[in-house]
Order: structure tokens, then C-alpha cells, then sequence
């Protein structure tokens, strides 16, 4: 049993964790420690699997139209994206700029909500000219745009 395994199955025995969750959380360790990390490689890679476990982006999020679902505005007062590769980032502008409802519990006294820049998505442009002969095809667009009001 190799040194992390024997921390993290002590670690979860002094919190007084049951026994199946132990052997699960166990398992995901051992697969952890054998793949060779040296010191500087497992904090990164223990980073980022902290990150994936948790549903968050590791790469920026960007202003793709498929990256943001459409809440209706039936639903809210205006229309409001949430990210498909981060549930906690909004938007009110079709994922152009947004906001990470998680960070508000950080920010705290402030309770304000810091706004981030989506990185720019660049289409490949093959693929736009397919869509509008596609949409020319059948009559109709096959996106669906940011209102006018909301778009800048």
C-alpha cells in the first residue's frame, strides 16, 4: 500500500467515514497514485481532477452559442444563459461576458458578482457556410441569435 493510499484510508478512518465509502474513495486513490506523479506532477494533476469532480472548466470558457443553454424568459424577468461546461457561470448576454454564482458566497460582504470576458469561440467558417445553405434549404435559421436588445 503506497503512502497516499495508507494517508487517505487514515485521513477518512479519524472522520469517522463508513466503510463502503471508504473502499470507494480508496479506489480512486490507489488509481491516482499509479500513475507515477512526482511531486510537482500530482499537485497539478490532483488540481485539476479536484476540478473536474467538482463540474468545473479547466480550458476558458468562450462566447460559443453551443457552450450556453437558454433559460426562457417565462422563466426569469429576461433571458439567461447558463454554461454547459460550468453550471455556475450566467449570463445575460449569450455567453459574451458572465458570472460565477459560486463566487458569491466568496465575496460575501460585498455580495457582488465579479464579471468575467468569454474567451473568443472562432468558428470554422466551412462549417457557418454549411448552416446558412442548410437554413436556406429549409426556409428557416437553424440558430438561435441574442436579441437585438441584448446584443452590442
Amino acid at each position: 500500500m503506497s503512502n497516499l493510499v495508507k494517508h487517505a484510508k487514515h485521513e477518512l478512518e479519524l472522520i469517522g467515514e463508513d466503510e463502503e465509502t471508504i473502499k470507494g474513495l480508496l479506489k480512486v486513490v490507489r488509481a491516482f497514485a499509479s500513475m507515477g506523479h512526482s511531486g510537482g506532477s500530482a499537485v497539478v494533476g490532483a488540481s485539476q481532477l479536484a476540478r473536474l469532480l467538482a463540474f468545473e472548466n479547466l480550458a476558458p470558457l468562450t462566447n460559443n452559442p453551443q457552450e450556453w443553454m437558454l433559460h426562457e424568459a417565462e422563466v426569469w424577468s429576461l433571458p439567461l444563459w447558463q454554461n454547459r461546461r460550468n453550471s455556475a457561470a450566467f449570463s445575460n448576454n449569450g455567453g459574451r461576458t458572465y458570472w460565477l454564482v459560486s463566487e458569491k458566497a466568496r465575496r460575501w460582504p460585498r455580495r457582488r458578482y465579479k464579471m468575467y470576458r468569454s474567451a473568443e469561440y472562432r468558428r470554422p467558417f466551412e462549417a457557418y457556410v454549411d448552416d446558412c445553405i442548410a437554413a436556406y434549404a429549409i426556409g428557416s435559421s437553424p440558430f438561435r441569435s441574442i436579441p437585438d436588445s441584448l446584443a452590442g
